[in-house]
């Protein structure tokens, strides 16, 4: 095809997360020199206008045709769907404006039509193959009766026909030791290799044994060779293989070079093959256009459990493009941000605020992306900051694009990793954040009906704790651990505290609804033991008053009292970027902003704060006073409590 189109530009397709700065760099250096160096510039400077790009390509190719290999390769950048997204619609946009191009687009080689009336065929051995008759032999498969005819040319006697895996291996068999290197370097590769690259490597014509096919200053080697020499080499022989062929790159180019834009695929390639023979470092003085496939092997790293070395890549990433040393698209750079701290996070590099710092600077150049609003939610549940998670949460369904597993993502798989977490004692509090994030949600994929059935699992085994508070407005306090459990009943849930009393259960359409109930009936059953006279019941009601009466924190449920306009709390101040908050102590953990002219100084003291209720009653701040809990050392602290009680105060 390439022989029929002279004048046409051939573009090789990789199936890779470089595949839109392959395509480019390789119309750009087609086109010529000013060309290549306005791709150049655009891919370092600007990697997401890529409509910018297409528009100078567009200037330099004029009329001529483009040779596409292969055509159904582009916008499939062979990574996980994530990190593929990412980097999707620069590629889309790369398909679209080579559609509209004159040329000719292929996909898999269909290789060789039937051959009835064929004549026989003389080989670069001399020997004459009967075509016909080993095309019926290879039962028409085209691949098969090429690498036959190379096996043919090669043993000189007709081959013994196998499996495809039998022809290639006796075909590297009978190879001279370069010519076989040569093969094996075009099969890792993949890609058209510039032949001054290899040159003198082969002692044979590779192409005239239909080993290999030179076009115009490439050799490209046919597909299946790919496939078969990265299955059937070792881990340790490929990695030698890239070494070699990042040598071979390397000194085509150096990132410094004066012609380094005219050079731009070799820069392309040497990274890509650092990459793969592990020379991350090395690698990273080659990252001229960008660090896809860097971000690629960390997340490798951190899928194998190497949390810490998959973190100080992306921290490598990350940092270079703050300092203005990278280039990265915007998806990619908030990916690469989100990862970073989710692989330090797991590896227990930083803290609670640290990672969710991250994430919300990685949701602020993807805030379409669901798994990221996700993550952030469940941090914010790990804080003990439900209000931000469902503030978070609000904002994810208004701005993530609908799609059918929208919901799955931003519910079920947000309550998935409470549950995972909320199994452990010390955050059976998570247990309630998943009831309510769930909410009234009906799955209907089988990944979440699979969730919900966990939910329904856990919640049935139940759980221990001191606070029930679904309404700011009806909390429900315990004085120590006690059950909870919520049963599915068919079509309904039902919540019971069943250490308490038989009657104190309630059921709902869904395990939050159920849970409310119950602490509805809870709160009015109480109300009314405290206001009956004790006289005035019976036996039982006095027992159950006293067991409920021992159990509910009246004081902290806000039972049987008015109204209050403010509470004070102990706590601990914390800075953050919007400001100071103050952290109360307790088995309710509570944050409550503070006015920065309150704050005279950020220590570790503990400090009393004047906390402003709702109309309903309920603290919701800001602090209105703000004071140090005890300004004595302890020494002057015991002093003192030694004088008030000698003075019997």
């Amino acid at each position: 095809m390439a022989r029929a189109l002279p004048d046409a530009v051939q573009v090789h397709v990789p199936r890779q997360l470089d595949q839109t700065e392959r395509v480019l760099l390789t119309l750009g250096t087609a086109l010529g020199t000013e060309a290549v160096e306005a791709v150049d510039d655009g891919l370092r400077t600007a990697p997401d206008d890529t409509a910018a790009i297409l528009t100078e390509l567009d200037r330099h190719l004029g009329d001529r045709p483009v040779l596409i290999d292969d055509w159904t390769a582009l916008g499939d950048l062979g990574a996980d769907r994530e990190l593929s997204t990412a980097l999707r619609d620069r590629a889309h946009l790369v398909r679209t404006w080579l559609a509209d191009r004159p040329g000719v687009f292929l996909g898999r080689r269909a290789g060789v039509p039937a051959l009835s009336d064929a004549p026989p065929v003389q080989l670069v051995n001399g020997q004459v193959q009967d075509t016909q008759a080993l095309w019926t032999d290879c039962n028409h498969d085209p691949i098969a009766y090429q690498l036959a005819l190379s096996s043919h040319a090669l043993e000189g006697a007709a081959p013994e026909l196998g499996s495809l895996d039998d022809l290639r291996s006796r075909i590297l068999d009978e190879l001279p030791e370069g010519t076989h290197r040569l093969l094996t370097l075009l099969a890792v590769h993949g890609r058209p290799l510039p032949r001054h690259l290899v040159e003198g490597v082969a002692e044979i014509a590779g192409d005239e044994v239909s080993l290999w096919t030179q076009v115009g200053g490439s050799l490209w080697v046919e597909p299946g060779w790919v496939e078969y020499v990265q299955r059937t080499r070792t881990p340790k022989r490929l990695i030698e293989l890239h070494q070699d062929l990042a040598a071979r790159f390397r000194q085509d180019v150096q990132p410094d070079a004066p012609n380094v834009a005219q050079r731009g695929l070799s820069i392309l390639e040497a990274h890509r093959h650092m990459i793969a023979a592990g020379d991350t470092d090395g690698a990273r003085t080659f990252w001229r256009y960008g660090a896809a496939l860097l971000v690629e092997a960390a997340r490798s790293l951190s899928l194998d459990g190497d949390y810490s070395a998959a973190a100080q890549l992306y921290g490598a990433v990350v940092h270079a493009a703050d300092a203005d040393r990278l280039s990265l698209p915007q998806r990619l750079a908030a990916y690469t941000r989100h990862y970073l701290h989710y692989n330090r996070a797991h590896g227990g590099l930083e803290g609670l605020p640290q990672t969710e710092q991250g994430y919300q600077r990685a949701l602020a150049d993807w805030r379409e992306n669901a798994l990221f609003w996700s993550r952030l939610v469940r941090v914010h549940c790990l804080s003990g900051q439900f209000g931000r998670a469902r503030a978070a949460l609000v904002e994810a369904q208004r701005d993530v694009p609908e799609h059918p597993e929208k919901q799955a993502v931003l519910v079920a798989r947000t309550v998935k990793g409470l549950l995972q977490r909320g199994r452990q004692p010390e955050h059976h509090r998570l247990l309630l954040d998943a009831v309510r994030i769930w909410g009234e949600y009906q799955p209907r994929s089988l990944k979440a009906r699979a969730v919900e059935a966990e939910l329904a699992r856990v919640l049935e085994r139940g759980w221990q704790t001191t606070q029930i508070v679904l309404d700011d407005a009806m909390p429900l306090y315990f004085h120590r651990p006690t059950q909870v459990t919520v049963r599915r009943l068919r079509e309904q849930w039902l919540a019971e505290l069943p250490g308490l009393d038989a009657v104190l259960l309630a059921r709902g359409p869904s395990p939050e609804a159920a849970l409310f109930e119950l602490v509805r009936t809870t709160r009015a059953t109480v109300q009314t033991l405290m206001q009956a006279h004790t006289a005035d019941l019976s036996p039982q009601q006095r027992m159950h008053k006293r067991l409920l009466l021992g159990r509910v924190d009246v004081i902290a449920s806000r039972l049987g009292g008015e109204r209050r306009d403010h509470y004070w709390y102990l706590g601990r101040l914390e800075h953050e970027d919007d400001g100071y908050w103050l952290c109360t102590y307790g088995a309710t953990a509570l944050r409550f902003k503070v006015p920065d002219s309150k704050v005279q100084v950020l220590d570790d003291r503990d400090y009393l704060a004047r906390v402003r209720t709702d109309a309903d009653g309920v603290p919701v701040g800001p602090v209105d006073e703000l004071e140090v809990a005890c300004a004595l050392s302890d020494d002057e602290l015991w002093r003192a409590w030694q004088a008030r009680m000698a003075d019997g105060n």
